[in-house]
């Protein structure tokens, strides 16, 4: 095995990792039965991994996008939770062309 496919390895994990990590705050997020604690944890989270991504300079996920924007379009949840998820995605996102 060549230090490459090694190397290859690791970080293949690691996306996996980050992957599981942005699902599992994405669902929490969205959870009907979720406390407002653990939401705002949960964006929290999501706010983490957009600001690791920014400083590696790797584009923003978009699942973390998606949950941004459904969380502001969702009736139930607090306003300081959809102003902060708008906040964030002004924020992180970037355009497309």
């Amino acid at each position: 095995m060549s230090v490459f496919d090694w190397s290859c390895r690791q970080d293949c994990t690691a996306i996996e990792y980050m992957n599981n990590e942005v699902d599992q705050l994405s669902a929490q997020l969205r959870a009907p039965q979720a406390s407002a604690a653990q939401r705002k944890a949960a964006l929290q989270g999501l706010a983490e991994i957009l600001e690791q991504d920014y400083i590696l300079n790797l584009p923003p996920q978009k699942p973390i996008l998606l949950a941004l924007s459904a969380l502001q379009k969702r009736v139930k949840f607090s306003p300081s939770l959809k102003a902060e998820a708008k906040r964030l995605e002004r924020q992180y996102q970037i355009q497309f062309y």
